[in-house]
């Protein structure tokens, strides 16, 4: 007779009541998710340095994930053009658009030789305040700082066409946290300053740690901005709202797997999970906003 190794079955055991626990509790929250149509895919830095932070992926597993995305036979899309045609009623398109939020140099030398390389489009949301500087909120938890793109390199991944650009700010503060003339001169300066450099006017902002509510939203309309993009719907907010598009980002954590189930390529019956791994990873990186600690000079190379 075989004698049942009691803490591995009741570890197993457990493993699944959490599990059970979690689907029931991302169910009751966040209902019935599944890929859109067009999936926007959220990164942020792509590089061989290590840090504590989740907001990157290697140049390898970029690499991996782009050719992935070219053996799917998706289309790639650019964000504006996306939008637009979706504002048109083309609600039947398929396929992936690629965004990068911050800016960082890291896209300049690692992302952009494989966008080239591939021929894949994408939006890069721009924080003008730090242009060809290093920020000061990723240093708590990152322990290090990471230096942003110069307006030089901008203009040269622009030159193309192939890689266009978006507001992220000036600050790269909370929006829902700043009085209405610092929210103001967030939204204006930024697209000013974007529209001057690169001679081309950002259609879009990405909000800063994801974070909006409805003055945030109305204040952002009122600036002339046609688009706002976030990284997570959340209940009570349409995913197609114009002015609340939700993304899903990629993480360390994420490998080409986690990409297919995210495209819904396969194992439909796991994308709440990804969907909920997604959310939690946001969350954490919500504690960024509380190292911010000054405004950063407006008049920045």
């Amino acid at each position: 007779m075989i004698t049942p190794d009691w803490p591995l079955l009741t570890l197993g055991v457990g493993l699944l009541l959490l599990a059970a626990v979690l689907r029931a509790y991302h169910r009751r929250r966040y209902g019935t998710v599944s890929p859109e149509p067009v999936v926007i895919l959220t990164y942020h830095k792509v590089q061989n340095r290590l840090e504590l932070g989740g907001t990157w992926l290697t140049e390898a597993g970029f690499q991996r994930q782009m050719g992935e995305i070219r053996r799917s036979g998706l289309p790639v899309y650019h964000l504006i053009d996306y939008l637009d045609s979706l504002a048109r009623g083309m609600t039947e398109m398929r396929g992936v658009v690629l965004t990068f939020d911050d800016g960082y140099e890291s896209v300049f030398r690692g992302a952009w030789p494989v966008l080239v390389r591939y021929g894949m489009p994408a939006c890069v949301f721009l924080v003008t305040g730090f242009m060809g500087r290093t920020n000061d909120w990723d240093q708590p938890l990152s322990r290090g700082t990471f230096r942003h793109l110069s307006w030089s390199q901008a203009l040269e991944m622009g030159r193309n066409d192939l890689v266009r650009f978006g507001s992220h700010g000036v600050s790269h503060r909370d929006l829902t946290s700043l009085s209405d003339g610092e929210l103001e001169r967030e939204l204006r300066e930024s697209r000013e300053a974007i529209t001057e450099k690169l001679g081309r006017t950002p259609e879009a902002l990405c909000y800063p740690f994801g974070r909006s509510d409805r003055r945030v939203v109305a204040a952002l309309s009122e600036a002339g901005y046609r688009y706002g993009v976030t990284v997570t719907s959340r209940p009570g907010w349409n995913r197609r709202h114009p002015l609340a598009v939700a993304r899903t980002a990629m993480y360390v954590t994420d490998g080409t797997r986690a990409l297919r189930i995210r495209l819904g390529l396969e194992s439909p019956e796991r994308y709440w999970a990804e969907d909920l791994n997604n959310r939690m990873i946001n969350r954490f990186t919500l504690m960024t906003a509380l190292f911010q600690r000054r405004e950063p000079t407006r008049n920045d190379p």
